[in-house]
């Protein structure tokens, strides 16, 4: 897979995946430099992606919806499919906020949802509209 820096202002932080697709940016988007959003990754207009961030998107897509907050040292990432064969995305809804170094891997948070500090949302789970994830949680 060869990977290939974007370039413009935000090339220090985006890259595209040959075969599998580059960063969307919504408008007013922030991505800090020490940040690296990779792949099929939607962020919709005036979301925020915080230093250390990772978000991969080499198997499958990651969408963040807009004004959404992902804070510093966040991780996520995707899955191919799961045992019954099920695609495995992680999309991230509107108004959202994520806290510090928070791991997001193929799951869904809908809007208006909060996931507290060092929280784990594993594959398949789901943040409700509005519900709050607890500071060090694993969801499951």
């Amino acid at each position: 897979m060869l990977v290939v820096r974007a370039a413009g202002k935000r090339g220090l932080a985006t890259w595209a995946l040959e075969g599998v697709g580059r960063p969307s940016l919504g408008a007013g988007v922030f991505i800090a430099p020490s940040a690296s959003v990779v792949g099929d990754v939607k962020i919709g207009d005036g979301s925020n992606i915080w230093y250390n961030c990772v978000l991969r998107g080499d198997v499958n897509q990651i969408s963040v919806g807009e004004r959404t907050n992902i804070q510093d040292g966040t991780v996520i990432h995707v899955a191919k499919n799961n045992a019954q064969g099920r695609s495995l995305n992680t999309t991230i809804g509107n108004d959202v906020t994520v806290g510090h170094a928070a791991l997001l891997h193929a799951c869904t948070l809908e809007d208006l949802s909060f996931v507290g500090m060092n929280a784990v949302v594993m594959d398949g789970a789901k943040v409700s509209t509005g519900a709050m994830l607890a500071a060090g949680a694993l969801l499951t």
